[in-house]
C-alpha cells in the first residue's frame, strides 16, 4: 500500500502542472488579443501619420526640384542671351580688326603722303613767296608809287613756318599708324579671347542640357513615389485591421483551446480520473488493489 500511494504523488503533480500551465497560457492569449484590440487603432493613427509626413517629405522635395528646373530654365535663358552677346561682341571685334588696320594704312600712307606734297606746295609758295616780298619791298621803297609795304613777318616767313609744321606731321600719322597697328593686334588677341569666353558658354550650356533629363527622372520618380505613398496611406488601415484580425482569431482559438484543456482537467479531477503523468504508469482506474481509491485493496 505504501508503495501505491507514493507512485500516485507524481500522477497530481503532473495535473497541476499541467493545469497551471493551460491556465497560464489562456491568460498569455487573452492578453495579447486585448493587447491587439488596444494597439491596432494606434499602430493604424501612427503608420499613417508616417505615411503622411512622408508623402509631404516627397512633395516638398517635388517642389524643390520643380524651383530647381525652373532655375535651370532662367539660367539657360541667360546664357542664351549672354552667348548672342558674346557672339555679337566677337563678331564686331573680327570686323573692327581690318576696319583699324584700313585707318592705320590711310592714315600712315594716304595722308603721310597728302602732307608731303602739302609741304612741297608750301615750300614752293614759300619759294615765290620770296620774290614777291622782295618786289613789294622794291615797290614800297619807291616813294613815289605810295606802296606801302611792312609787314611784321614777311609772307614768305609764314609759309615756310607752315610748311616746317606740315613737315611734322608725317612723324605724327606714322606714330598714329603704328598705334593703331597694335590696337589692330590687340582687337584680334580679344576676339580670341571673347571667342573662347563663347565656348566656355557653350560648355555650361551643354551641362544645363545634360542635367535636365538627370531632373526630369528625379521628378518622375517622386511622382512615382507620391503614387505608392498614397496608395499605401489609403490601403494600411485595412491591412492592418486584416493582420490584426488574424491575430486576434489565433489568439481566441488558442484562449478557448485552452479552456477547453482547462475544463477537461477540471472534469477528470472530478470523475477521480488522473491522467498519465510522467512519473506514474496508470492512471487511478488502472492502479493496483493497494492503491487507496480501491475497496479491493480496503
Amino acid at each position: 500500500m505504501r508503495q501505491s500511494r507514493t507512485a500516485g504523488i507524481p500522477s497530481a503533480f503532473y495535473r497541476r502542472g499541467s493545469l497551471f500551465l493551460h491556465i497560464l497560457s489562456c491568460l498569455l492569449a487573452v492578453a495579447l488579443f486585448t493587447g491587439v484590440l488596444y494597439l491596432r487603432p494606434r499602430i493604424i493613427t501612427q503608420v499613417s501619420n508616417l505615411l503622411d509626413a512622408a508623402g509631404v517629405t516627397v512633395t516638398s522635395t517635388q517642389a524643390g526640384l520643380n524651383l530647381v528646373a525652373e532655375s535651370l530654365d532662367t539660367a539657360g535663358d541667360s546664357l542664351d542671351e549672354l552667348q548672342s552677346s558674346v557672339l555679337t561682341l566677337q563678331q564686331s571685334l573680327h570686323a573692327m580688326d581690318p576696319m583699324l588696320s584700313d585707318v592705320g594704312s590711310l592714315i600712315g600712307d594716304d595722308f603721310v603722303q597728302i602732307t608731303r606734297e602739302t609741304q612741297a606746295s608750301m615750300d614752293a609758295a614759300s619759294q615765290s613767296a620770296k620774290v614777291i616780298d622782295s618786289f613789294l619791298g622794291t615797290l614800297a621803297r619807291l616813294r613815289f608809287l605810295g606802296v606801302v609795304y611792312d609787314p611784321e613777318v614777311p609772307l614768305s616767313e609764314s609759309l615756310g613756318t607752315l610748311a616746317d609744321n606740315f613737315g611734322a606731321l608725317p612723324d605724327g600719322l606714322k606714330s598714329v599708324q603704328k598705334q593703331l597697328d597694335t590696337t589692330a593686334g590687340q582687337v584680334a588677341f580679344l576676339a580670341e579671347d571673347v571667342g573662347g569666353l563663347n565656348d566656355q558658354i557653350s560648355g555650361f550650356e551643354a551641362s544645363l542640357l545634360a542635367a535636365k533629363p538627370i531632373l526630369s527622372e528625379y521628378q518622375s520618380q517622386l511622382d512615382v513615389a507620391a503614387k505608392q505613398l498614397t496608395i499605401l496611406r489609403d490601403k494600411t488601415p485595412f491591412w492592418i485591421n486584416l493582420i490584426s484580425s488574424l491575430f486576434l482569431l489565433a489568439f481566441a482559438i488558442r484562449a478557448l483551446t485552452e479552456l477547453l484543456a482547462i475544463r477537461e482537467l477540471f472534469q477528470l479531477d472530478k470523475s477521480g480520473t488522473i491522467p498519465a503523468g510522467p512519473g506514474s504508469a496508470t492512471s487511478r482506474s488502472d492502479a493496483g488493489p493497494d492503491s487507496p481509491n480501491d475497496p479491493k485493496g480496503e
